[in-house]
């Protein structure tokens, strides 16, 4: 189930995310959605030199910790207040 489910999923995160970004300034559309894509394939692509690198070094515990601690990163920006 979670094969078909999770590209669903993970598209239309993108898609979401993307929506609610070029809503905020309608007239920078066109720069915004420059940078998010270069910015989420740029980290897509040093995400995955920095696994191939942990696991070729330590094996699938450093790819899990390696995703815990950019999960973590990712949230760093949510600590502040509202």
């Amino acid at each position: 189930m979670s094969a078909r489910t999770g590209p669903v999923g993970a598209a239309r995160l993108f898609f979401t995310k993307h929506e609610r970004m070029t809503g905020l300034a309608p007239e920078l559309r066109s720069r915004i959605n420059s940078l998010y894509t270069v910015g989420y394939f740029v980290g897509g692509a040093v995400g995955t030199v920095v696994a191939s690198v942990a696991w070729s070094a330590f094996g699938w515990p450093a790819v899990c910790l390696l995703g815990g601690a950019f999960a973590l990163l990712a949230m760093l920006p949510l600590r502040g207040g509202r």
